[in-house]
């Protein structure tokens, strides 16, 4: 296989050796061919020789690190390599043990398994391929193929996320448009090719487990922008005998009570309670709670404008702990790869400083289990969270 090579912009030389995975835009990277899958991307050094994914229609990322060449380009087999990538990632969750606790788990978490741009979760009896670069279109009938012979009673869907593309998921075969699948001995509805996403947030779940001491401690919480409840029925099965629930969607309101009718045993002698309103207002006039658990998306509307998650958490962790217990939790998480886990800890240290708030943070929270981080990879280290605890006794 010829494969052209190109020279890459020093600082995307520096990246790639620290282990970042991506060559972004620039007058480097800009004189990739575009009818090519793979490019080399080459330094002035002999061991700066890098083998490329190429996807130059990305606003951004152009191309994805495959391996370190050592300029034997002309031997190069992707699709035996990515067999042996994808035989990997599987065999690793199978030692994890992830199926044991719950049908939903990822059996490729993109560049942490070595193979940028592709995520898979396996959900229940549906396997959902989700892609962030154009470079997977090329490939994708290889890949079902290899799932198909690897899960043969499995169903496949297809979605690709990039921004300039659809976002709905493509049927590969015959795929039922609903299921429902258990996490942690608890149902969800499952809805395929409808929304953007499907129901519930599997990069969560591992976290959900690790958590499960603070809800065990909690009698009353209240959860932020809960979309379909995932954590609103975890708190209930773990010992809070009364949730809040709170999102100013109330189709996600109405596919929650739809996930608590999957599991009458959840309130049984326990009160869970929705509301159809923004955090701000469900905050100005709520009671006090226990533990408070806020999940925002990156850019939150509250029905008149739209709000980045970064910039509102100050003003929004000091309406919190106002209504926080003495002794309670408050978790708080930020979902954006734009800001860092260290960005991201300093604000709520800088905040909890500047108003004087009696909380300290007692456990970090990240991805873990099933969604592995990349060393060198931030981006990749998207989610972060925090368990903040205010002193004092309940």
């Amino acid at each position: 296989m010829m494969i052209p090579s190109y020279p890459l912009h020093p600082a995307s030389i520096a990246y790639l050796k620290k282990g970042h995975p991506w060559v972004t835009k620039d007058r480097f990277s800009a004189k990739f061919d575009p009818s090519k899958d793979f490019v080399v991307g080459t330094g002035k050094r002999d061991d700066e020789r890098f083998l490329l994914l190429n996807d130059s229609t990305h606003s951004q990322v152009v191309a994805r690190l495959w391996r370190v060449s050592a300029g034997e380009e002309q031997y190069f087999k992707f699709t035996d390599e990515l067999v042996m990538r994808l035989e990997n990632a599987i065999s690793k969750r199978e030692e994890w043990n992830c199926r044991k606790k719950r049908d939903n788990f990822y059996l490729l978490f993109g560049e942490a398994d070595f193979i940028p741009g592709l995520f898979i979760q396996k959900l229940g009896p549906v396997i959902l391929f989700q892609s962030y670069s154009t470079f997977w279109n090329k490939y994708q009938s290889f890949v079902t193929d290899f799932f198909i012979k690897k899960y043969p009673e499995h169903f496949l869907y297809w979605q690709n996320r990039t921004k300039d593309q659809q976002i709905k998921m493509q049927n590969i075969n015959g795929a039922p448009s609903e299921i429902a699948i258990q996490e942690f001995g608890i149902k969800y509805q499952l809805r395929f090719g409808q929304h953007y996403d499907f129901g519930i947030y599997t990069d969560m779940s591992a976290i959900r487990d690790v958590i499960s001491y603070a809800l065990s401690e909690s009698k009353k919480m209240a959860n932020l922008y809960c979309y379909t409840g995932a954590y609103s029925l975890f708190a209930l099965r773990n010992g809070c005998s009364e949730v809040h629930s709170v999102d100013l969607s109330g189709k996600y309101l109405d596919w929650l009570d739809e996930n608590l009718n999957l599991n009458p045993a959840l309130l049984e002698g326990k009160t869970h309670i929705r509301h159809e309103k923004s955090v701000d207002d469900f905050l100005k006039n709520c009671d006090t709670f226990d533990l408070i658990l806020t999940d925002p998306p990156s850019a939150s509307s509250d029905g008149q404008r739209v709000n980045k998650a970064f910039d509102q958490y100050p003003m929004q962790l000091w309406a919190m702990y106002k209504k926080l217990a003495p002794g309670g939790r408050i978790i708080a998480f930020l979902n954006t790869h734009t800001v860092s886990r260290v960005k991201f800890i300093t604000m709520i240290k800088k905040t909890i400083s500047q108003q004087q708030m009696g909380l300290k943070i007692e456990l970090e929270l990240s991805l873990k289990e099933d969604c592995p981080r990349l060393r060198g990879f931030t981006e990749g280290d998207y989610l972060k969270g925090v368990i903040l605890k205010k002193k004092g006794k309940f």
